[in-house]
């Protein structure tokens, strides 16, 4: 039946249907009321649902890209116990679905609940360098924060371009230096992040 089958489905959102020709919608998990609350919820228990898909906790935080969504605190509690499952993903399955975040309208939510939950450190452990690190002069942000801004700021429909924002000062932390003074240098910077982003993306 129908209803069967949505029960197969990883987020409520995806469990509506439209049955035909007759038209009646059949949402056996009220679907539609946290897409009208703008809820990320799992379909039935959260952690059987990560458990059975390793690429579901990537899904969740994709979504929450999308303006004005959140994933629902028990959903957001059972992404870091299933991070060994989302460890054995084929790493193209990743990578689609991270592209799908960062070229969402919001991808600064989703690079958030990435850090936050532990799936950064399991797919870009190099941002997390990141984060903490004073910049000084004009800048108002540590390099995480600038990193996240700059990839937001850069054209939606550019995937390159989104990608150059995220990395282009990821090897700062690698070459910050003390000048004695209380403040940082960070020579061949440029030098460093586009070593490190080649790498990342190979991988």
């Amino acid at each position: 039946t129908i209803e069967e089958d949505l029960s197969r489905r990883d987020f409520t959102m995806n469990a509506v249907a439209v049955s035909l020709p007759q038209g009646q919608v059949v949402d056996p998990f009220n679907g539609r009321a946290d897409i009208a609350s703008r809820t990320i919820r799992t379909v039935g228990n959260p952690v059987e649902r990560f458990s059975e898909d390793g690429l579901r906790p990537m899904r969740a935080v994709r979504f929450a890209a999308m303006p004005g969504f959140a994933i629902a605190p028990d959903t957001l509690d059972a992404i870091r116990p299933a991070l060994p499952v989302t460890a054995k993903v084929a790493r193209e399955r990743i990578r689609d679905e991270l592209t799908k975040l960062l070229l969402s309208p919001d991808p600064v939510a989703g690079l958030r609940c990435m850090e936050s939950t532990g799936l950064m450190e399991l797919i870009l452990p190099e941002l997390l360098a990141c984060r903490g690190v004073v910049q000084g002069g004009n800048h108002r942000h540590d390099v995480l924060d600038h990193l996240y801004l700059a990839c937001a700021l850069c054209p939606r429909e550019s995937l390159d371009l989104r990608l150059a924002g995220l990395f282009h000062d990821i090897g700062k932390p690698a070459v910050r230096r003390s000048d004695g003074d209380g403040q940082y240098t960070f020579y061949n910077h440029e030098s460093e992040s586009a070593r490190m982003a080649e790498a990342i993306l190979e991988r």
